[in-house]
C-alpha cells in the first residue's frame, strides 16, 4: 500500500481514497508504514458510519493519539472529546441547535447568501451560458454559511 499512498499524497488525496473505498467496497484497514504509529478502518459505508457515529459511539473513543494529532486544530472542543466532556458538550450543542434563536440565525445567514452569492453565480452562468458544478457551490455555500454562524466571518468561498 506504500507506493500507493506516496502515489494519492502526490496527487488528488480525495480521489485517491475514493478509489480504495469503491474497490474495497466501502471499507478498508489502513495499516502503518513502518515509520508511523498509525492504524485504522476507513469506511464510507452508511450502515457502518450509523454504528460508529450513533449506535455504538461510546465504543469508538477518539483516544489520546487522536486528540494529540488534531489537538492544535479542534482544541478541546466536542470533535475531539470522549465520554463525559463529550456528551456534556453535545447536550450543550443540542440544546443551542435547537432553540429558536439559533433557526432564525441560520435563516437569515442563508437567505443573505443565496441573494448575494448563489443568485449571481446562477444569472451569470445563464447569461454566459456557462456549466457549472452545482455541487461545488453548494458545498462551498454550505461552509460559508458555518463560517458565518460559528465563527462570524465571511471566507466568501
Amino acid at each position: 500500500m506504500l507506493p500507493s499512498l506516496v502515489g494519492g499524497l502526490r496527487g488528488n488525496m480525495y480521489e485517491w481514497v475514493s478509489d480504495i473505498l469503491n474497490i474495497k467496497n466501502g471499507t478498508f484497514r489502513f495499516e502503518r508504514p513502518s515509520f508511523s504509529s498509525l492504524n485504522c478502518i476507513v469506511t464510507s459505508g452508511p450502515r457502518n458510519l450509523e454504528h460508529l457515529l450513533k449506535t455504538k459511539f461510546p465504543n469508538f473513543p477518539k483516544g489520546p493519539f487522536f486528540r494529540d494529532t488534531v489537538r492544535d486544530l479542534l482544541g478541546n472542543g466536542i470533535f475531539n472529546a470522549d465520554d463525559e466532556t463529550w456528551q456534556r458538550q453535545r447536550k450543550t450543542a443540542s440544546i443551542e441547535f435547537h432553540s429558536a434563536r439559533f433557526r432564525q440565525l441560520t435563516t437569515e445567514s442563508l437567505l443573505e447568501l443565496v441573494h448575494s452569492r448563489l443568485l449571481p453565480i446562477l444569472e451569470n452562468s445563464i447569461k454566459q451560458s456557462l456549466p457549472i458544478d452545482l455541487q461545488d457551490i453548494l458545498l462551498r455555500l454550505t461552509f460559508d454559511n458555518v463560517c458565518m454562524i460559528a465563527f462570524g466571518v465571511h471566507p466568501g468561498c
